[in-house]
């Protein structure tokens, strides 16, 4: 044993260990020695991105589960992937050519697609070494892209499929529209942030009367578009007024009273402005009263559109709205302006304020596709960590919306549906338009400049990554031995983004869930609990800290003591105590062997000598041996009911106060009246090798 280091070296071990791994292929399936599999699909970070703290978790926590089913003797599947990335790919390629003195529109779409497949081999590669470095044991031969040849014919396929059982369509319904993306975006990509603006107290005159209803709002010039005024139906302010009608300031032209109970009679005057096209809740008021609902005044940019009559062309929310203003104090309707502190929805890409009107767009039917996954989660087919998760849950499947799954980007799935030039009638969806073609001539033909919600193709992931298909011939046994999923593991936030579309998409095709638990862990904020972001100076590298620590120190700050689904406040010092300990555990490992000498035998072989000379057994060679086997039957009842971050924590405590301090001590006082004494070392030194290893794997690796 002379030859074991008396240091940890990480920076020379923890390459060593991922090289014998790929060497080894260990991350392949196997064939299983329990008769069981285990696939946990991976969420796919961004193609383009950055490893964040998120990611390191997320592959942190999977490779706990996959290197435990692996050592178990289940056939693993852990295949990694990336996304497309459609709004965030395109931001970063237009932002380049913007620094060249070159645009998109000047390029054309065909020469930017050219741009961002360049800009995708150039970066392509930082993500999958990142994953490597933190030492995911993953199958990279089977690695996909949302946006690869497969994954696109796939996608297609699907849509074409939905269109025709009538599940997908073309309608108008009220959107997120950035300006500065100039595209539709989904509620993930809205940041809220606090605003003071000017609240305008208005008054709307009575029609036949000398009364006045006093309404408040943050956006006067919207009042051109104004379909109703709204107040509570139990509102005894105003009940007789119901049924009513007012006059519109500056259009002069009636529009009714309506009751609903969507009004706060608690807030400003307890009557509002219903501005259909404009607001989201005034959509939805308006569909309950037969309003009219598209009738808009502010263009998708911003401006004043030809119904604004005399403010046509001007900004909305500056010289449209000062003229406005000007205009309603003159005619007596200004009551009072005052500051107001609210949130307003931001563009997380672009940083522009985001719109909101109604737009023909692609539609899914979710409520439709909801009804199975009700039924599935009502029987009970998936379940949900941490429990308390069921509540939000409930709420978002119970009451889901139709999908806007169409976008006003270049990069990504583009929708197969095509038009007529001159009409602008939908002559098809298809995925082979040569009939269209055919039958109207291609030159009068185009397709869909829309691309689809990067969503819809990560709603498939669970289909596309095992080589599903909507021709049962060509489904692969990939797909009939691993799925459905044992488990899906991924952050919160995105429960309704990402996990909700891909049980709506898989059920619908599969009629199975595609994952049998969904385990939900939290958000990474710094160690006061503040969001992590560049502008705050915050953002941590996980990169950074493993090329000063290791890449175990930050495995086991990002999974121990972190209550499942509960944010995790992340702290330096913390990852500074996990290498500590991991240097310790060298040297408690190096003591143990360098005592016990070079035993050969295996962990089999050596339960097998100390079964045969139990009686031998000193008291604490019994008391150390019952522990482990405590120890052991926890971890494996923790493992399968995912409890596997407290589990961790115990193991340190083993390894620390019953293995160092307690067996190692007594060894050495009594090894010359013992008969097993090294076998014993042995034996609980491998098995902590073993239990360790899901959590700590290069260092484990280094020492078996």
């Amino acid at each position: 044993m002379s030859d074991f280091p008396k240091q940890y070296d990480p920076k020379i071990a923890e390459p060593q260990a991922q090289n014998l791994w790929t060497e080894n292929n260990i991350s392949a399936p196997h064939e299983s020695t329990t008769g069981k599999t285990f696939h946990i699909p991976m969420p796919p970070p961004n193609v383009t991105g950055n490893l964040h703290l998120g990611h390191a978790m997320t592959l942190t926590i999977e490779d706990i589960m996959t290197r435990y089913h692996r050592m178990k003797g289940d056939s693993t599947l852990w295949i990694p992937g990336t996304d497309h990335a459609g709004i965030a790919t395109q931001a970063q390629v237009e932002k380049r050519l913007r620094s060249q003195g070159r645009d998109r529109k000047e390029l054309g779409r065909e020469e930017f697609l050219k741009e961002c497949w360049k800009w995708i081999e150039e970066y392509s590669g930082n993500i999958q070494n990142q994953m490597k470095k933190m030492g995911a044991s993953i199958d990279w031969s089977k690695e996909r892209f949302t946006f690869d040849e497969k994954a696109n014919k796939l996608v297609e396929s699907i849509f074409v499929d939905l269109f025709k059982k009538d599940l997908i369509y073309r309608g108008e319904y009220m959107v997120n529209y950035s300006p500065g993306l100039e595209s539709v975006i989904s509620d993930i990509e809205v940041e809220y942030q606090e605003v003071t603006e000017k609240m305008y107290h208005i008054n709307y005159f009575i029609s036949g009367s000398d009364k006045e209803l006093e309404i408040a709002t943050t956006r006067p010039e919207t009042l051109l578009a104004d379909q109703a005024v709204a107040v509570h139906p139990k509102d005894k302010r105003y009940k007789k007024f119901i049924g009513k009608k007012v006059i519109l300031p500056i259009v002069n032209k009636e529009i009714p009273i309506i009751a609903d109970e969507m009004v706060d009679m608690e807030f400003g005057t307890g009557v509002v402005k219903i501005t259909p096209a404009h607001d989201p809740a005034d959509f939805e008021t308006a569909k309950r009263h037969n309003l009219r609902m598209d009738y808009a005044v502010i263009d998708k940019n911003g401006y004043m559109n030809k119904e604004a009559g005399t403010f046509a062309g001007f900004h909305a929310a500056t010289q449209a709205r000062d003229n406005i203003v000007e205009l309603l104090k003159s005619k007596g309707n200004l009551v009072k302006v005052e500051p107001y502190t609210h949130k307003v929805g931001f563009c997380s890409r672009s940083g522009t304020r985001v719109e909101t009107f109604v737009s023909t767009q692609w539609f899914v039917k979710a409520g439709e596709l909801a009804k199975r996954v009700i039924k599935g989660y009502e029987a009970e087919e998936f379940k949900i960590l941490p429990a308390r998760f069921n509540k939000t849950f409930e709420d978002w499947i119970y009451n889901l919306r139709d999908w806007c799954i169409s976008r006003q980007l270049w990069w990504g799935h583009q929708i197969p549906a095509y038009f007529h030039k001159e009409t602008g009638e939908l002559l098809g969806v298809t995925q082979n338009p040569s009939e269209i073609f055919e039958k109207f001539g291609e030159e009068n033909v185009r397709r869909d400049e829309d691309v689809l919600d990067t969503w819809f193709s990560s709603g498939l992931w669970p289909l596309t990554i095992l080589d599903w298909d909507l021709n049962p011939e060509n489904i692969g046994e990939l797909f009939k031995k691993f799925y459905p999923a044992q488990v899906l593991e991924t952050g919160h936030d995105i429960l309704f983004f990402w996990v909700i579309r891909m049980l709506l998409l898989a059920y619908h095709y599969t009629d199975e869930t595609p994952f049998k638990t969904i385990y939900l862990h939290g958000l990474i904020f710094d160690e006061n609990g503040k969001k992590m972001s560049k502008s705050f100076g915050n953002v941590i590298d996980p990169v950074d800290v493993i090329d000063q620590y290791s890449t175990d120190a930050i495995r086991l700050s990002l999974t121990l003591g972190n209550t499942p689904g509960n944010n995790v406040n992340f702290s330096m010092r913390q990852v500074e105590e996990y290498s500590l300990f991991l240097n310790k555990f060298w040297n408690i490992m190096r003591f143990a062997a360098m005592n016990v000498g070079n035993i050969t035998a295996s962990r089999d072989e050596l339960y097998q000598k100390i079964a045969a000379n139990e009686d031998a057994l000193l008291p604490y060679e019994k008391w150390i041996l019952s522990r482990l086997s405590t120890t052991i039957e926890t971890l494996s009842n923790s493992m399968e009911n995912f409890s596997f971050t407290a589990t961790g924590s115990d193991l340190l405590a083993f390894i620390r106060d019953d293995f160092a301090d307690f067996a190692i001590e007594a060894y050495k006082i009594e090894k010359e009246n013992s008969q097993l004494g090294k076998e014993v070392i042995s034996v609980v030194a491998l098995e902590i090798l073993v239990m360790m290893h899901p959590y700590i794997p290069h260092i484990t690796e280094t020492l078996y």
